[in-house]
C-alpha cells in the first residue's frame, strides 16, 4: 500500500528526516516559482482546475473518485462530495473577496503583492501502539 503523497504522487516506505527536508526544499522552491506569477494569472488558472474539477467525466477526477475511498478511507459519497466542494476552493471571484477581507494593506489600485504562506507537511501514522 502506498503510504505518501508527496507533489502528486504516491510513494511506499516510511518518511525520513531526510525526505522531509527534501519535501520542504522542493515546497519552497514552488512557493517562489508561485508567488512569481501575477495574481490574475494564478486566479485565471484556478478557474480553469475549478471547471475541470465539476465535469464527471474529467479523468482525473473519475480516478480521484475510484481510489480515494481505498486510501483515505472516506466512503465513496464523501469522497464525490469533497471533489464537488472544490469548486468553492478554486472559485476565482471568491477567491479574490477573500484576498480583499483577509489580506491588510491592499488598497485596490494596482497589482496586488501576493505569496503562499508557506510549506505544509501532514505527517500521520496509520498504526496504533
Amino acid at each position: 500500500m502506498k503510504t505518501q503523497y508527496w507533489f502528486g504522487e504516491w510513494r511506499d516506505g516510511e518518511l525520513t528526516a531526510n525526505d522531509a527536508a527534501r519535501l520542504c526544499r522542493c515546497a519552497a522552491a514552488l512557493r517562489r516559482s508561485a508567488a512569481a506569477r501575477p495574481l490574475d494569472q494564478v486566479l485565471r488558472l484556478l478557474g480553469r482546475a475549478q471547471k475541470l474539477w465539476q465535469d464527471p467525466s474529467y479523468a482525473p477526477r473519475r480516478a480521484a473518485e475510484r481510489t480515494l475511498p481505498g486510501a483515505t478511507g472516506f466512503s465513496a459519497a464523501m469522497v464525490r462530495r469533497g471533489l464537488q466542494e472544490l469548486r468553492w476552493t478554486f472559485d476565482p471571484e471568491l477567491l479574490r473577496r477573500k484576498m480583499d477581507l483577509e489580506l491588510p494593506g491592499h488598497d485596490g489600485l494596482g497589482e496586488r503583492r501576493w505569496e503562499p504562506l508557506g510549506t505544509v507537511l501532514h505527517v500521520w501514522r496509520a498504526t496504533c501502539s
